[in-house]
């Protein structure tokens, strides 16, 4: 007695088992209706003489067409399954050749993916397993060189690095943790050098506890100090000199040939010259100057004799 396979209770409803096997019954079901000719009859029996040969013609023929048929429904069934292709076609529909094929349709290989050429592995996709799914990662790994067209790489939608005419361009911010090294220059997170010297910037120059050293400088607007300042050489001041203390201003140049004293003027020893001399006669004595303790000396060559003037808020004057 036959009994039922109980694999096929066990086929799981819309899957391509079930679909083969529906299309494959269908099938069997109608050849079985197919039976033989009644070789009994006057086509093949004259008399008590049996036309053997045009029985066996037709029993061969039947087994050709029994045969063509289970073929065509086998491999139409197979086909229509994989492909999704009513009727079969002329096309292979979900076959791909082992010695090399082309796809025509849409490739799913959601459970890791392996590409390479001759015999060797290039390109891996797959997901790690952590036994957390939140943990895993999905991986693309690539053994070997990368080709991009002229705006090949993107990124959320958008073309971050493009290549024309021998310059890369990237487009967006470049947020860098490490350093950027171009020839002799280098950029880091510790700032800009070239040959080992570090670029001065305003993000560490424009600071107060930053040393400045430099050759030549030209400034378009003004000149700030809180420190002492040591010249070395000469200064030119042309437009204008206000000096003073404890800022207060005492002496001003603020117009052509014009010197402002605003103040005391304290002549500890020497004296003042004019024109370059002292006097005419005796260069040796100035024509203003301090001798002794709240007494000042006037050299006025034009007058023949001396006289002796006294003010009693500065002390005594006198005229040699």
């Amino acid at each position: 007695m036959a009994k039922l396979n109980e694999g096929i209770s066990q086929i799981k409803k819309g899957s391509a088992l079930e679909t083969m096997y529906n299309r494959l019954l269908t099938g069997m079901e109608q050849a079985s209706h197919e039976t033989l000719p009644d070789f009994t009859g006057s086509d093949y029996v004259d008399g008590y003489v049996v036309n053997e040969e045009k029985i066996n013609l037709e029993i061969h023929e039947y087994e050709n067409i029994t045969r063509k048929n289970s073929a065509y429904l086998l491999a139409n069934t197979i086909i229509s399954s994989l492909s999704s292709e009513e009727g079969g076609g002329s096309g292979t529909g979900g076959f791909v050749s082992i010695n090399g094929d082309s796809m025509a349709g849409l490739l799913k290989a959601l459970y890791g993916f392996t590409a390479g050429d001759n015999g060797i592995k290039i390109l891996d996709v797959y997901q790690t397993s952590e036994s957390n799914p939140q943990e895993r990662k999905n991986i693309v790994s690539i053994n070997g060189e990368l080709h991009l067209p002229t705006h090949g790489l993107y990124i959320n939608g958008c073309n971050v690095i493009s290549y024309d005419n021998d310059i890369i361009a990237l487009n967006g911010d470049v947020i860098c943790s490490g350093y950027i090294r171009l020839g002799d220059l280098e950029i880091s997170k510790d700032g800009i050098s070239y040959q080992g010297n570090e670029f001065y910037h305003s993000g560490n120059s424009n600071k107060e506890d930053v040393n400045w050293t430099m050759k030549d400088g030209t400034l378009a607007g003004d000149l700030s100090v809180k420190g002492t300042s040591t010249f070395q050489s000469g200064i030119t001041a042309l437009h204008g000199v206000d000096l003073g203390f404890d800022n207060t201003s005492v002496l001003s140049i603020s117009a052509k040939r014009l010197a402002q004293l605003t103040g005391d003027l304290n002549i500890v020893t020497g004296g003042i010259k004019f024109d370059g001399n002292y006097n005419r006669e005796n260069e040796t004595s100035s024509i203003l100057k301090t001798k002794r303790a709240k007494t000042l000396f006037f050299s006025l060559p034009f007058f023949s004799q001396k006289k002796r003037l006294f003010f009693p808020m500065f002390g005594e004057l006198e005229r040699i």
